[in-house]
């Protein structure tokens, strides 16, 4: 049986993603491919501390080298003003 909304759990699994890709500006298909195996990982119940471990590390990698690609070519998405690209200079974001 469908959820209500008529979405199957193939369609709506990997849209939370997608959105947060897009609203970030993560136009890259392989950065989202790693985003999306490494959020999948969080929530893997028989991951081990180390698989774990892994992902948060790659994740802060992945996000780091987003807010620094956004420092260095700003764009007009979610990201700039989360990060205040184009701003005061003095407000860091720390990954």
């Amino acid at each position: 049986m469908n959820p209500p909304s008529g979405c199957s759990q193939s369609e709506s699994y990997p849209l939370p993603i997608q959105v947060i890709c897009e609203l970030f500006g993560v136009q890259d298909a392989a950065a989202r491919a790693e985003m999306r195996r490494r959020t999948d990982s969080f929530f893997h119940t028989s991951a081990g501390p180390e698989e774990v471990v892994h992902a948060y590390t790659r994740m802060q990698e992945l996000l780091g080298e987003l807010v620094a690609a956004k420092r260095e070519t700003p764009g007009d998405d979610l990201g700039e003003v989360g990060l205040g690209v184009g701003q005061n200079d003095s407000a860091q974001f720390t990954a």
